[in-house]
């Protein structure tokens, strides 16, 4: 039987900069957990978004697209996103072609 992370997602607002800490897993049963956090933190129109997954231990294509829409957004909105990742989303987005979508940084 496999164990899987518990999923959590903590929103931080400093001056306008919100940064959201996950940890566990980010996959189909919680990235609408992950989007209703974003739409919350987008209606406070910060100044930046960072995303801290350096705790996510596993992610699926539901969390990538999650991912993706809130890159989006951030760019519709002229936001900017960094995404700080954890060494298997830095692989995850690398082998997925994602590096040059998604703004991945290092802390």
């Amino acid at each position: 039987m496999e164990r899987s992370t518990p999923f959590s997602a903590t929103t931080v607002v400093e001056a306008a900069r919100v940064t959201v800490t996950v940890g566990g897993d980010l996959d189909f049963a919680t990235h609408g957990k992950l989007a209703a956090e974003f739409d919350k933190l987008m209606d406070l129109s910060p100044d930046g978004v960072v995303v801290d997954l350096t705790g996510v231990e596993f992610c699926d294509s539901s969390g990538l697209s999650c991912l993706v829409r809130l890159n989006a957004r951030c760019v519709d909105a002229r936001v900017p996103l960094l995404i700080l990742p954890s060494p298997r989303i830095s692989r995850l987005v690398a082998m997925t072609g994602l590096t040059g979508i998604l703004p991945v940084g290092g802390a």
